[in-house]
């Protein structure tokens, strides 16, 4: 039964994505079935479920568990280092309790960076690997929620109703003062959307990718403002791997 209901998150999940006729108002039918009749419930703090409860949270809706001794994730972000948290991520937490726990900065010989510490309760100049670290959530209630909000935005709905969709995930989460002022301030759908969307980047960074998408749903003038990394809409694709260009000399990376 868990199954059906994260399949009913997917279909939401891309069909917000395509935004054909009729897709939004099945966004929220599907978001709707969710939060109303499933056996899943937003938890009280974000926080719990990555550095304690892990697939205890009545929040998870399909999680992924590692394979006994799997270090990949925790290597990547503790040790190796490879996934770091980006400035345009901290700006976005500036106003937000999460700045305290999602990263911590860390100074080396190399320079300082903002280690994701997401899945990481300890100290990240001294890493040990914790029970947790390496668990993976493909699906949490959280989405539900924010998709609902967007599409009813994105169809013109009530704003109110979405405002309170929105709100209500931000609470749970940590959300500061001028972040919930900025989402009562928000008059139009555009508006509105922006502000969901910040939120999918406070809420799913270095997760399951939910966040990429939502930021593409943006115009590009917006999705600059909140990565300048991104100057072409060519960088909103996946780049083809390098191992493919070797072999098919003729195909390009356009934009990178």
């Amino acid at each position: 039964m868990p199954l059906l209901w994260a399949a009913k998150l997917l279909k939401a999940r891309l069909l917000i994505n395509r935004g054909a006729p009729g897709d939004y108002a099945q966004v929220i039918g599907l978001t709707s079935d969710i939060i109303a009749n499933g056996p899943f419930n937003l938890e009280d703090s974000v926080k719990d479920i990555f550095l304690e409860k892990g697939f205890s949270s009545r929040e998870v809706m399909l999680g992924i568990l590692p394979y006994p001794n799997e270090t990949y994730q925790y290597m990547m972000y503790q040790v190796f280092r490879e996934y770091v948290g980006s400035d345009s991520l901290v700006a976005l937490l500036s106003d937000d309790g999460r700045n305290r726990w999602m990263y911590k900065d860390v100074q080396t010989a190399y320079g300082s960076f903002h280690a994701v510490t997401k899945y990481y309760p300890g100290d990240p100049d001294n890493p040990a690997q914790t029970p947790l670290s390496c668990y993976g959530y493909a699906f949490r209630l959280t989405e539900a929620y924010l998709l609902r909000a967007e599409a009813i935005a994105l169809s013109n709905g009530d704003l109110a109703t979405a405002k309170s969709l929105l709100t209500t995930v931000m609470g749970h989460a940590g959300a500061g003062p001028a972040e919930l002022a900025a989402v009562a301030a928000a008059a139009t759908p555009a508006a509105l959307q922006l502000e969901i969307v910040k939120e999918y980047l406070r809420n799913f960074a270095a997760e399951n990718g939910v966040d990429w998408y939502a930021l593409r749903r943006l115009p590009l003038a917006a999705i600059h403002r909140l990565n300048p990394a991104i100057t072409d809409p060519a960088k909103l694709i996946f780049p083809i791997p390098p191992s493919e260009l070797t072999y098919n000399p003729v195909i390009q990376n356009p934009g990178y």
